[in-house]
């Protein structure tokens, strides 16, 4: 059945790029890495996943249609993209608030590096178990600083290219926190992060060639793959789901999440109209979410991870795979559009490009408090830049 993904992801393309002749726009990346996981994950090569039932065909299909027509409500019949900005959008406001950033972040990563033992990766530690079971936890509340210093990177990014000239302290802050993602986090969110946000801001004002994007696009392979064989053991299941290690580690991590739902789909349960699992993040702030349980199903109780439609389908079923995917293809889209009118809201945009680019991985938009945090105080740094200061009124 993969040729039916197949067909719809060549269709999507088509129809995305003759509307706005723009590789980037957010739900065609989406819905192309949506149809391209499907189209691997529906092939049944594993003996502890079940195969997809024809319900889960239905609940992938549907809410692809729905976001699909979601997406459709601020296309134009034009050339949209955010090429077409002119000079530079440099902002002292948002200069300060990225370096006062930085420190407050810096600093609550030192307070949980110490806390959680100081650990530091080095090339001794290749080949042992998992890696990141050595990282230690967070402290409560000091945790946000930490969470957000990945993104002070994208902002930092995001002043180089509206920088008149070159910002040392820009490329500092950005080379410091890869090193801390990379020896002290052991983070490959991290590192996806960077290169797709890094990209997309990159290309709203410089034109990418093609070469630019195939060689973006096997650095995160090789590092996402690198990371893994770092973090896991050669027995692992994840290396011999197939006869590759090196696919089956693709294969399992992406397949093993629409199992989940497709084992979600046929279990027997009630819906959760309070939400339990698609308002988390409310429940989390109100603190009462371990009021709202949540059935959480695991291939082999070891891969945990979710497509994005778990927690609709969870709590709401056909509704909530209808509602909420068009609600997020209409979001982006709008926020796509804004980046053409605000050259702020690209800082928005390109902290989403995780949530894109992982639809298959969980619902990276707003599944956890921890995972909309950052999303909703980059729109009050947006807010905040529109109203920029001058150096003179210092």
């Amino acid at each position: 059945m993969s040729w039916i993904f197949i067909i719809l992801l060549v269709i999507e393309l088509s129809f995305f790029f003759f509307y706005t002749k723009d590789i980037f726009h957010p739900a065609s990346i989406f819905l192309s890495i949506w149809f391209v996981s499907c189209a691997i994950s529906c092939v049944d090569y594993s003996d502890f996943m079940s195969k997809w039932s024809k319900e889960m065909y239905f609940v992938v299909l549907l809410s692809s249609i729905s976001f699909w027509i979601g997406s459709c409500f601020f296309l134009k019949l034009k050339a949209t993209r955010a090429l077409a900005i002119k000079g530079k959008d440099y902002n002292f406001n948002l200069i300060l608030i990225t370096r006062l950033l930085f420190i407050i972040s810096l600093l609550c990563f030192l307070l949980e590096w110490v806390h959680g033992g100081m650990y530091v990766f080095s090339l001794s530690d290749v080949g042992s178990s998992d890696l990141k079971s050595e990282v230690g936890g967070g402290i409560p509340g000091v945790h946000y600083g930490t969470l957000f210093l990945p993104f002070v990177a994208v902002l930092s990014f995001f002043n180089i290219q509206n920088s008149k000239k070159n910002s040392l302290w820009d490329l500092g802050i950005i080379l410091i926190v890869i090193a801390i993602s990379l020896f002290f986090k052991i983070s490959r969110g991290d590192l996806i992060l960077y290169i797709l946000s890094f990209l997309f801001i990159y290309s709203r004002y410089n034109v990418i060639k093609s070469r630019v994007i195939f060689v973006a696009s096997s650095i995160l392979i090789i590092m996402f793959s690198g990371i893994m064989l770092l973090r896991v053991n050669a027995e692992s299941v994840i290396m011999n789901t197939t006869s590759n290690p090196l696919f089956s580690i693709f294969y399992t991590y992406i397949a093993t999440c629409y199992a989940n739902l497709n084992d979600l789909i046929l279990s027997d349960f009630d819906y959760h109209l309070c939400g339990n699992a698609t308002f988390s993040p409310l429940w989390s702030l109100l603190g009462i979410k371990d009021n709202f349980a949540i059935i959480n199903i695991d291939q082999l109780e070891v891969f945990n991870a979710r497509t994005y439609l778990y927690g609709f389908y969870h709590d709401y079923k056909i509704f909530g795979i209808v509602f909420f995917p068009f609600l997020l293809g209409l979001s982006l889209s709008y926020i796509y559009n804004l980046t053409l009118k605000r050259t702020y809201w690209i800082i928005l945009l390109a902290m989403l490009q995780k949530a894109i680019f992982t639809p298959f991985f969980g619902n990276y938009f707003f599944g956890e408090l921890v995972i909309l945090f950052p999303y909703i105080f980059t729109v009050f740094i947006i807010v905040i830049s529109y109203f920029p200061l001058k150096r003179s009124n210092l």
